[in-house]
This record gives C-alpha cells, sequence and structure tokens, in this order.
C-alpha cells in the first residue's frame, strides 16, 4: 500500500472509531449530564501516579498471558465466512501499522491508541459497565458482562477471548479506582505498544 492509501485507511479508521464510540457517547453523557459530565464519566479527578504505574504494570504483565489465551483462541475452528473476515481485518490492520516516517507513527497511534481508548472506555466502562453496575448491583457482573460485549462487539473472532480478558481487567482498574483516567491511560498505552 501507498501512503497515500495507507493514510485514507487511517483518515476511515477515525471516523468509524470517533462517529462509533467517542462522538454519540460524549454526545449522550453531554445531553442528559449537561455540566456534570465530566463527573458522569468519573472523568473529574486526576488520577494518583501510584494508581497510573501500577494499571499500567498490570496490563504490560498480562501481555504473556494475553497471547496465550490469543493462541488457544486461535484454536477454535471458525466457519470459512469468519475465516474470510479475519483476512480483511488483518490486511487492514497492516495497512494501519505499516509506518514509514515520524508523522505515520503519530497518526498511527492517534487512529490505534488516542481515539479508541478514549470512545471505548467512554462506552463500555464509563457507561455501560456503571449502568451494568447499577442494574446487577454487583461490579464483578457488571466487570464481565461489559467486558464481553466489549469484545463481541469489535466482530473480530480471531481475537474474542483475549479481548474479553482485556476488557475484564480494564473493568476491574475502574471497579477499583472508580477514575476512568486510570483504563483509558492504560489502554492508550497497551494499543500504543502494540502500534
Amino acid at each position: 500500500l501507498t501512503f497515500h492509501h495507507r493514510n485514507i485507511m487511517r483518515g476511515t479508521t477515525f471516523i468509524s472509531q470517533a462517529s462509533t464510540f467517542l462522538i454519540p457517547a460524549f454526545t449522550l453523557v453531554y445531553l442528559t449530564e449537561r455540566k456534570n459530565w465530566a463527573t458522569y464519566l468519573n472523568l473529574n479527578k486526576t488520577p494518583q501516579l501510584n494508581n497510573i504505574s501500577l494499571a499500567v504494570i498490570i496490563l504490560l504483565a498480562s501481555m504473556p498471558l494475553t497471547q496465550f489465551i490469543f493462541w488457544i483462541n486461535k484454536q477454535i475452528p471458525l466457519p470459512e465466512l469468519f475465516n474470510k473476515w479475519e483476512n480483511l481485518s488483518e490486511t487492514a490492520i497492516s495497512g494501519l501499522i505499516t509506518m514509514e516516517s515520524p508523522i505515520e507513527l503519530i497518526l498511527s497511534l492517534i487512529v490505534m491508541a488516542v481515539i479508541p481508548a478514549l470512545g471505548e472506555e467512554f462506552v463500555f466502562r464509563g457507561i455501560l459497565q456503571k449502568n451494568l453496575e447499577k442494574i446487577f448491583k454487583n461490579g464483578h457482573a457488571a466487570v464481565w458482562s461489559a467486558a464481553f460485549i466489549f469484545s463481541a462487539f469489535h466482530f473480530q473472532f480471531m481475537g474474542f477471548l483475549p479481548r474479553f480478558f482485556l476488557g475484564i481487567l480494564l473493568g476491574y482498574l475502574f471497579l477499583w479506582t472508580r477514575n476512568l483516567w486510570i483504563p483509558l491511560i492504560a489502554l492508550f498505552i497497551y494499543n500504543g505498544i502494540q502500534v
């Protein structure tokens, strides 16, 4: 793929991520909470450095286990149609992570780390998990349910189990700290390392 084609993919991914997660989540919270939107999303408190450090250490330390879970996930036979979807997804991702200049690195980090961290954490931890906890009256049930939906929503069957595991880790980071900045920063660093 040429530089031009890679940037079209980045632009399309940016628009997709922003319009699927970030803009709808922020709009919903802003319209319902107005001036209290940051408090509703648990973004109103500055995160403590020790919590950020611990969250990043937990996610980085979990990477070998995540890879093992990914290997297990790959052993599950998929119908041919699912395999075709997975191949298309891998082609798109390889285009996004091909970088021949620092500008492409920055663009890829924005598209694959910044926007997904903001949008996905707003939706899955800031809104969904919080509301599931109210419904279930159980933080653990909310974490596991939100993580399942988080993984399923990506429509990538080959990575379902490791993404489910990642969602559980992020969910517990939010449950324990009650600060959305913690899983948001952790997911940004996790995705950034992947880039």
